[in-house]
């Protein structure tokens, strides 16, 4: 059987945020066939017994590894990953609920005129300190030096793309947002589906100035117009430094 969906995870001593991540999947009673790509760097809790308890509710595969980082790990995951498109997920994310996922991947799947397509997007809910944020996806290849525009939770990978394009691991928190970047992408937009609750626990969410300056350094290799180069990393400084002092 031709599996349609990889969700990739990578985790590292989850046992107590996991179960709410695997739950939503179990809730989300998808009609498709997909498998669940546990990539575990050597967890030294009971991770691997929470994943176990749901063995008889989902396809869960699990690779233990040492590795140097998120992308690193998400890349040997891509290796053996068996599914048509990948979906990554922090282990402190949830999967919302709507019916209309199976259909709409289902049918961009099936029908031909549909396989031009190799990055699926949908809306997501950005979990914050003082509220939560519906983040609706966009793409546009020629302004991604504005930013990421959209959550790389709530997005959808061929993964014939990512065998042939893996993320730079010389970078520790944006090698999604260079990806997205250097590699153009045929996209499906729909911001009529929230597909995930993205969790806070992601590094991307802390170390601002580190995240400063890996934008910096990726937009000093690519651009050469002074805006391009410097508005996306002062944005992230500024609105970093905002926060804080709020």
């Amino acid at each position: 059987m031709t599996i349609l969906l990889s969700f990739i995870i990578s985790t590292k001593n989850s046992s107590y945020r996991l179960p709410y991540l695997l739950q939503s999947i179990v809730y989300a009673k998808l009609s498709f066939s997909f498998e669940i790509l546990i990539a575990d760097c050597c967890s030294s809790d009971n991770t691997l017994e929470v994943v176990s308890n749901y063995r008889s509710h989902l396809p869960l595969k699990v690779v233990s590894f040492a590795d140097t980082g998120i992308y690193n790990a998400w890349n040997k995951a891509v290796l053996v990953a068996n599914g048509k498109w990948a979906l990554f997920l922090g282990d402190d994310d949830e999967l919302i609920y709507d019916e209309r996922f199976s259909q709409i991947l289902t049918k961009l799947s099936s029908i031909e005129l549909f396989s031009c397509y190799d990055l699926i997007a949908f809306s997501s809910i950005k979990v914050l300190p003082d509220e939560d944020k519906r983040v609706e996806a966009f793409y546009s290849y020629k302004n991604m030096w504005r930013g990421m525009p959209f959550c790389h939770g709530s997005s959808l990978i061929k993964l014939d793309i990512l065998r042939n394009n893996s993320y730079d691991e010389n970078y520790k928190i944006i090698s999604d947002y260079a990806f997205f970047t250097k590699v153009k992408l045929t996209p499906y937009i729909d911001n009529t589906l929230t597909l995930t609750r993205i969790g806070m626990n992601g590094v991307s969410n802390r170390k601002i100035f580190l995240i400063f300056r890996e934008v910096f350094d990726f937009h000093f290799k690519i651009y050469k117009n002074p805006c391009k180069l410097l508005y996306l990393p002062l944005k992230i400084l500024i609105r970093g430094l905002i926060r804080k002092n709020v």
